[in-house]
C-alpha cells in the first residue's frame, strides 16, 4: 500500500481512493493483467472493494476480512460512521485526521502498548467495549484531535 514502507507522497489526495486502487491496478496489470481474486483486511478491504466495484473486469472476485461489504457510499466513509453510530468516534477517523503522526510519534511504545492493551483480553469489560468507539487508552491521547470530528 501507498506509504507502507514506499514513496510517502505529502498530497492529501495521493491517498485518495481512486489512486490507491489505482496502485492494486497497477499491481495486477505488472503480474500479466489477468483477473485475478484480491484479499483486503481492514483498511485494505475498503480499497479492496473498491478496486472490484472499479475495475469488475480486472478484479474477478474479492474477500474481505474484517469489514463487511458495502455498497459504494454516496458520503464519505467518516460521514457515514457518524449518521451510522451517531456520537462515536472510530479510530480509523483518528487516524485520517491530519497531523496524527506527530502526535503518534511523540511516545510510539506508549501508543503501541496502548492499542495492543486495547485491544487485548485484559481491560475490563466496560474499558473493552469502548475499544472500537470512544475513548478508550488508545483514543485518549488523541482527544483533541477526536474531539474536532465529531
Amino acid at each position: 500500500m501507498r506509504g507502507y514502507e514506499t514513496e510517502q507522497p505529502k498530497e492529501v489526495e495521493a491517498y485518495d481512493i481512486f489512486q490507491l486502487t489505482g496502485d492494486l491496478v497497477g499491481l495486477a496489470n505488472a503480474l500479466g493483467g489477468d483477473p485475478v481474486v484480491i484479499v483486503g483486511h481492514d483498511w485494505g478491504a475498503w480499497i479492496t472493494q473498491f478496486a472490484a466495484l472499479f475495475r469488475p473486469d480486472l478484479f474477478r472476485a474479492v474477500a474481505l476480512l474484517s469489514v463487511p461489504f458495502l455498497p459504494r457510499l454516496s458520503i464519505s466513509p467518516s460521514a457515514w460512521e457518524q449518521e451510522k453510530y451517531p456520537g462515536k468516534i472510530f479510530y480509523q477517523q483518528v487516524l485520517r485526521s491530519p497531523g496524527i503522526e506527530k502526535s503518534m510519534e511523540a511516545d510510539v511504545y506508549g501508543t503501541i502498548v496502548n492499542v495492543l492493551y486495547s485491544a487485548s483480553g485484559e481491560p475490563p469489560v466496560e474499558e473493552a467495549t469502548e475499544t472500537v468507539y470512544r475513548d478508550t487508552s488508545f483514543l485518549r491521547h488523541f482527544e483533541t484531535e477526536a474531539a474536532a470530528l465529531s
